[in-house]
């Protein structure tokens, strides 16, 4: 063996003693720290470009290795964002579907209660036309004891014949609107009145009926489908 020297080692010195070069190095970087070494090897020149390029290479790893952290964090947020958002949507379409609900509800309330009004002002105005297209096509009404009759046209004749409508009769015909109730319970409902009759010539109650009526949503409007007339007594 020979004896070691000063100076650089020569290719028969390596060959002979052994290269001590580190065992861990990645087997990516190899050829990168050879080319790095032969450059820095006594009697070459190495400028400034040249460094750069072999910092540049050594640092190839670490540079993939950011990306794809970023890559994964990037994805990972998008995420969270899309769920977020998701969640989001969900409970604003419950929100919104339990308002509209509600504001329907009023609305069919509100509509039912407007039968009231327009069976009052059909009587008052003897006004049989109006009277007869608040009942549905096959609606029943029963306006004496044991007197049941079905359908518009004999409705119709009910009315037509009532002291009411008679030429001679001028009727008012008014109600207590704090006793007005309406129920409702989906595309159904009832609704119940008093008719307080007040004679135009004598200033006078002339009679005091009521009626309770079924009301069914029949192509997006409220009807009666079933009217039974009762006596009611004047008070509060």
């Amino acid at each position: 063996m020979r004896e070691p020297r000063d100076g650089p080692l020569d290719v028969a010195d390596c060959v002979e003693q052994g290269c001590q070069h580190p065992s861990d190095l990645p087997a990516s970087t190899v050829g990168v720290h050879v080319r790095a070494m032969h450059r820095l090897l006594p009697g070459r020149s190495t400028d400034s470009s040249e460094r750069e390029n072999i910092v540049a290479a050594g640092n190839v790893d670490e540079g993939q290795k950011g990306r794809r952290m970023r890559t994964l964090l990037t994805g990972g947020a998008l995420a969270v964002l899309v769920i977020v958002i998701s969640l989001s949507a969900c409970g604003g379409s419950s929100s919104s579907s339990a308002s509209d609900e509600v504001m329907q509800r009023r609305a069919d309330l509100y509509s039912i209660s407007q039968i009231e009004r327009s069976v009052h002002e059909a009587i008052s105005k003897k006004d049989i036309d109006e009277m007869v297209r608040l009942f549905a096509p096959h609606a029943t009404g029963t306006f004496r004891p044991g007197q049941t009759v079905s359908g518009r046209a004999e409705i119709r004749d009910v009315w037509m014949n009532s002291t009411a409508w008679k030429p001679e009769t001028h009727w008012v015909s008014d109600h207590p609107a704090y006793k007005l109730k309406v129920t409702i319970d989906g595309d159904r409902g009832t609704l119940h009145f008093e008719c307080h009759f007040v004679d135009v010539d004598t200033e006078k109650v002339a009679a005091v009926t009521a009626g309770n009526l079924d009301v069914a949503k029949i192509d997006g409007r409220w009807l009666i489908t079933n009217f039974v007339g009762s006596t009611a007594e004047l008070k509060i």
